[in-house]
């Protein structure tokens, strides 16, 4: 018999709900056209589905190439300050697709000849646009940010602290509450 692709979506997702919640039976229902239909509640001729333990992975912590102080042998450092201004650390960024911009301020101003990288979880991302460097697509969840800027032979001059950022994407028919 082949089942629905729609009840299997269905389906896993009933169990995983389960098992987000706690231990609990699983019922399977197979109706009169063949229907399946998978339930927390018993009905008649319902069997009971045996699920196993979640699968869990744990994430790596980034990995990023430590700062240098010095840009060359003996050469003081270019910049005072490399810091994310925009998103906070700690901020909620709220796009359906998963879009924003990272806005940065170095002291001194940056130089012509140097680059701007951001990184994301620990991975060169993001496109340089004219107010900061433009991140699309970014999956759900908890993310970490940092800017670094490189000399014009791509050497590390100094990077920003680690920023802290969590990233919501609703869905399509997601209207914001109004406030109060």
């Amino acid at each position: 018999m082949r089942v629905p692709r729609r009840a299997l979506v269905f389906a896993l997702t009933l169990v995983h709900a389960a098992l987000a919640g706690a231990a609990q039976e699983i019922y399977r229902t197979v109706d009169a056209q063949g229907r399946v239909t998978y339930s927390d509640r018993p009905t008649d001729g319902a069997k009971s589905v045996k699920v196993g333990p979640a699968n869990t992975m744990s994430q790596p912590a980034p990995t990023v190439a430590p700062p240098r102080p010095e840009s060359a042998e003996g050469a003081p450092r270019p910049y005072n300050l490399i810091a994310i201004t925009e998103p906070a650390d700690g901020a909620t960024v709220t796009d359906q697709l998963g879009d924003f911009t990272v806005r940065y301020r170095t002291e001194p101003v940056r130089q012509a000849d140097h680059a701007v990288r951001l990184v994301l979880d620990g991975q060169p991302a993001g496109t340089n646009v004219a107010d900061g460097v433009r991140v699309s697509g970014a999956a759900r969840g908890e993310h970490r940010l940092m800017i670094q800027v490189l000399d014009r032979n791509g050497r590390l001059l100094g990077q920003s602290a680690s920023a802290r950022i969590l990233v919501v994407r609703p869905g399509p028919g997601h209207r914001p509450r109004a406030p109060g």
